[in-house]
């Protein structure tokens, strides 16, 4: 657990990265979703160590893998986007759809 302070500014410009910005705008449509999301996929898949607040410098300080984050961040983002689905596991869809929330009733539920 990091106890500096410049450590625990690294694990939220971490964690807010992957969360944030990859995890809650993988599928986004709009434009400033989309450029959310690469600007944060794009700085986890760089690598070097010029500047503090680099992917990699990151990792190393908060003592954390950086190939192992690095390669399970690709792999999820390949994976939402071969199911089009959110985080949560909600699958996207774009019109409103019925769930049934007991035998007798249903639910419309918008996506």
């Amino acid at each position: 657990m990091p106890c500096e302070p410049e450590e625990k500014l690294m694990l939220a410009v971490l964690e807010d990265a992957i969360y944030e910005c990859i995890f809650k705008c993988v599928l986004s449509r709009n434009r400033r979703g989309k450029r959310i999301f690469n600007d944060a996929y794009n700085w986890i898949r760089a690598t070097g160590w010029d500047g503090p607040f680099v992917f990699e410098i990151i990792c190393e300080t908060l003592k954390l893998n950086h190939h192992g984050i690095r390669d399970g961040v690709i792999r999820w983002v390949e994976d939402a986007r071969q199911r089009k689905q959110r985080p949560g596991g909600v699958a996207i869809r774009k019109t409103p759809h019925a769930v049934s929330a007991s035998p007798r009733t249903s639910v419309s539920k918008a996506a």
